[in-house]
C-alpha cells in the first residue's frame, strides 16, 4: 500500500511574539500554532490519502505540546474519512537542534516508522524562514526533492492505469546515506520503496514558475497557494485524545546519536537589537489633496528620505581567511551571482566561482569576476562552469570539490536553487549551514553569519563548529553591487565599475561535469517576473487589494518619478493573479527594506507589517482612520487614492526634478 507522511511544526504566533530582556524571543508570551506551510501539507496529504487510498502518517519534532499540532492536523484528516498515524518525536536530548541535527532525527524518525513513498512538508516554517530541512532531509534519505509546489498530481505507476514512470524508482536499499554529525557518520540506510508513484507538479520558484515531474520516493514542498489551509476549531480538537494512534519517540529510540546542540554544527552565539527610528506618526486630513500632498512630501524630507550618499566599493581587508572560498551561481540569475562576489570579496582571500556554462567565458558576469567584483584589493576569482539540470545533480561533484580543495566557505543565494543546494551539500558533508543570512565576517580565521531575526528587530550571530561554513545569502542584501547585469531599459547601473576582461578570456574555464538527477526532471522554466526588478528600488510602492488593477498604470507613473523604484503587493493582490508572487510583501512573502515605502489600499495586516519592519519610512494613503498602517506609518493621508494620486505625484516631482524617462517596473504578467 502506498504511504504517505507528513512532516509538520507547531511556531510560534508572530503577532503574539516579543523579545524578552536577554533580546530573545519570549515564546511564553504567544500561544503555538501549525506554520502557514504545514498547514497546507496537511491539507494535501490528506486530499492525497483520500484520492490515493494510501496511509497517512503525520510527524513533528518539539517539546510536549507540540501533540496540539498532531491532534489539530488529525482532526482535519478525520473529519474528512482519513485516519491518520500521528508521531511525536520529543526528547531533551533534542534541545538546541540546528537544521542538520533535526534533519537527522526526523530521518531516523522516518526510517523508524517507515517506509514511505511521499513525503510532504511546508516550504519553511515561519519562526526560523531558512527552509533548509526538507532539502537537508531528502539529501538523508537519497530522495529527490520538489520545492514549492503550487500545482500537484500524483498518480500511481500499475498496468491497470497505465502510468508511465518519468523514471525508474531507485533500487531499495542500494544506496547508504550517511547522515553526518560533527562527531562523526552515521550509516542509514534509507526506508524502501512500497510503490511507485508518478508525481508532476508546477513550482513556485522565486520569480519562475517550473514545471518538474519525478517518480517516487520523492519529498515535497507545498507553497502556500497549493491548496486550501488545514483549519480546525479549538474545540474540535483540544480534549482529543489519540491513543493507539500516537506514537512518541525518544532520542534513545532513534540510536546513539548523537543528538541536539552536541550534533548541531552551527550555534546561535549572540543576539543585538536592530535601531528602528521612531514613527513620525503624522496623521493628515482635509479637503485639498494638494495640501495634504505637500505636507506629506515635506514631512518625509525631514527625516531625509531621498537623501543618499552616492555608494562606493569598499576595499579588501586583509583575511585570516587563507583556504578558498566558494561561490555557487544560480543559473539564469547574474545580478544575484554578482551580489555574492561583492560579499566575498570583502575578505580578500582566494574565490572560486561555480556558474553556468553560459556565463563562461568573456560574459559579463565573467568579466565583472575577473575585475574582483569592482572591490580594490581582491583577487580575481577561479571560475568552474557547470551544466546541472536541477540542484541535486550539482551537489555530488561540489561535495567532490570540497573534499580536494578544503574551503573555508561555500556561499549559495537564497533562493529556491540556492536553498537546496546548501542544504543538501551540508547534510552530505555535515557542515554547518546559516540560511537566509545578510552578511559574513571572519573572527581569528572562523567565519561568522549575520541573520535577521523577528522580522529584522534582531540580528543572530551564528558561528560554526565545522570545518566548512555554508551560508545561503540574501538577494539584494547588499548595498554594493558593482553593476546592473540586466538593467530595466534607461535605468542606470547602481554603482557603476569598470569591467575589464580577464587576461586569459581566451581560456576556457574549468568545466564541473554534473550527472543528471536520478529521480527529478524539470521540464520547463518560465519567468513570472523581473528578477531585477526590486533589486536597487530606494522606494517600492505598495498596492492593497483596495487598487483596482486598471489604476496600476497611476501607481507605475509615480513609480517613474520615484526612480529607482518599483512596485509591490499585499497577498490578496497576489492571490488574484493581480501581481506577480514574487511581488508580495509579508511573513509568507518577501522582507523588504527601503528607503521609502508608500502604502495605498493597504490595511497593514500583522503579517503584511511583519515584511516592512526594516523600511526606512512608510507613507500610507487609506481614507480608513482605524488601519493598522495607520498606525505603523510616519506619515497617513486619511483620503482616497485616487484624490489623492495624482497630488503626491505632482509634489514629488517638484521636491526630486524631472522624473524618469523610461519606466522603471517592466509590465506586470498574470500567473
Amino acid at each position: 500500500m502506498t504511504r504517505i507522511a507528513v512532516l509538520l511544526k507547531q511556531v510560534p504566533d508572530f503577532d503574539d511574539l516579543s523579545l524578552g530582556p536577554d533580546h530573545r524571543l519570549d515564546r511564553s508570551t504567544s500561544k503555538a500554532k501549525i506554520s502557514s506551510y504545514c498547514q497546507r501539507a496537511i491539507a494535501m496529504g490528506v486530499e492525497l490519502a483520500g484520492t490515493l487510498g494510501a496511509e497517512l502518517c503525520l510527524v513533528t519534532m518539539g517539546a510536549p505540546p507540540a501533540r496540539d499540532a498532531l491532534r489539530e492536523a488529525y482532526a482535519w484528516g478525520r473529519a474528512r474519512g482519513v485516519d491518520a498515524q500521528a508521531v511525536l518525536v520529543s526528547d531533551p536530548a533534542f534541545s538546541g537542534s540546528d537544521t542538520l541535527a533535526t534533519a537527522r532525527a526526523l530521518v531516523a524518525a522516518l526510517t523508524r516508522c517507515g517506509p514511505f513513498d511521499l513525503l510532504l512538508c511546508g516550504n519553511a516554517s515561519l519562526d526560523s524562514d531558512t527552509g533548509q530541512v526538507p532539502a537537508q532531509v531528502a539529501e538523508l534519505l537519497g530522495w529527490g526533492l520538489l520545492a514549492g509546489a503550487r500545482h500537484l498530481s500524483v498518480t500511481p505507476v500499475t498496468p491497470a492505469t497505465g502510468a508511465v514512470a518519468v523514471r525508474p524508482p531507485p533500487v531499495t536499499g542500494a544506496l547508504a546515506v550517511r547522515p553526518p554529525s560533527v562527531t562523526g557518520a552515521l550509516a542509514v540506510r534509507p526506508p524502501p520503496v512500497t510503490g511507485a508513484l508518478a508525481v508532476r507538479a508546477t513550482l513556485e520558484h522565486d520569480v519562475h514558475m517550473v514545471e518538474a515531474e519525478a517518480n517516487s520516493p520523492v519529498v515535497v514542498t507545498c507553497a502556500e497557494r497549493l491548496c486550501a489551509p488545514c483549519k480546525v476549531d479549538r474545540q474540535e480538537w483540544a480534549e482529543l485524545d489519540l491513543g493507539s494512534r500516537l506514537t512518541v519517540i525518544a532520542a534513545a529510540d532513534l540510536g546513539p546519536g548523537p543528538w541536539g546542540q552536541e550534533a548541531s554544527p552551527t550555534r546561535v552565539t549572540g543576539f543585538r537589537t536592530m535601531p528602528r527610528r521612531p514613527s513620525l506618526g503624522m496623521v493628515l486630513s482635509g479637503a485639498d489633496p494638494a495640501e495634504l500632498a505637500a505636507k506629506a512630501v515635506e514631512a518625509l524630507a525631514g527625516v531625509g528620505v531621498g537623501i543618499r550618499p552616492p555608494g562606493s566599493a569598499p576595499a579588501a581587508a586583509p583575511s585570516p581567511i587563507t583556504s578558498p572560498i566558494a561561490v555557487v551561481g544560480e543559473p539564469g540569475d547574474p545580478q544575484c551571482t554578482a551580489e555574492l562576489l561583492c560579499h566575498v570579496a570583502l575578505f580578500g582571500a582566494p574565490v572560486v566561482l561555480f556558474t553556468e556554462h553560459i556565463h563562461s567565458p568573456g560574459s559579463p558576469l565573467t568579466e565583472m569576476a575577473a575585475s574582483g567584483a569592482g572591490v580594490p584589493g581582491a583577487p580575481s576569482p577561479e571560475i568552474v562552469a557547470f551544466d546541472a539540470p536541477t540542484p541535486r545533480a550539482l551537489v555530488g561533484p561540489l561535495a567532490e570539490w570540497c573534499g580536494k580543495r578544503a574551503p573555508a566557505m561555500v556561499v549559495a543565494p537564497f533562493t529556491f536553487w540556492g536553498r537546496e543546494v546548501a542544504g543538501r551539500l551540508a547534510a552530505r558533508l555535515g557542515m554547518g549551514l546559516a540560511g537566509g543570512v545578510t552578511g559574513m565576517s571572519a573572527d581569528n580565521g572562523s567565519v561568522i553569519a549575520f541573520k535577521p531575526g523577528f522580522g529584522g528587530d534582531v540580528l543572530a550571530t551564528v558561528s560554526f563548529a565545522s570545518p566548512i561554513a555554508i551560508a545561503t545569502v540574501i538577494p539584494g542584501s547588499n548595498p554594493t553591487v558593482p553593476v546592473a547585469l540586466h538593467p530595466p531599459s534607461g535605468a542606470p547601473p547602481t554603482v557603476p565599475v569598470a569591467l575589464h576582461p580577464p587576461s586569459d578570456s581566451s581560456v576556457a574555464p574549468a568545466v564541473l561535469a554534473c550527472p543528471p538527477d536520478p529521480s527529478v526532471t524539470f521540464l520547463s522554466r518560465r519567468p513570472s517576473d523581473d528578477p531585477d526588478a526590486l533589486r536597487g528600488a530606494t522606494t517600492l510602492i505598495c498596492v492593497g487589494a483596495g487598487v483596482d488593477p486598471s489604476r496600476y498604470p497611476d501607481v507605475e507613473e509615480l513609480a517613474r518619478a520615484l526612480a529607482p523604484a518599483a512596485i509591490v503587493a499585499t497577498r490578496k493582490v497576489t492571490d488574484q493573479g493581480w501581481l506577480p508572487r514574487s511581488r508580495q510583501v509579508g511573513i509568507t512573502g518577501r522582507h523588504v527594506a527601503p528607503e521609502l515605502y508608500i502604502a495605498i489600499g493597504v490595511s497593514g495586516r500583522p503579517s503584511h507589517l511583519a515584511g516592512i519592519r526594516h523600511a526606512g519610512a512608510v507613507l500610507s494613503v487609506n481614507p480608513d482612520p482605524q488601519a493598522p498602517m495607520v498606525r505603523r506609518a510616519d506619515v497617513s493621508i486619511l483620503a482616497p487614492f485616487e484624490d489623492v494620486l495624482p497630488a503626491l505625484l505632482d509634489a514629488f516631482v517638484q521636491q526630486r526634478g524631472p522624473r524618469a524617462a523610461s519606466p522603471v517596473a517592466p509590465p506586470f504578467p498574470r500567473i
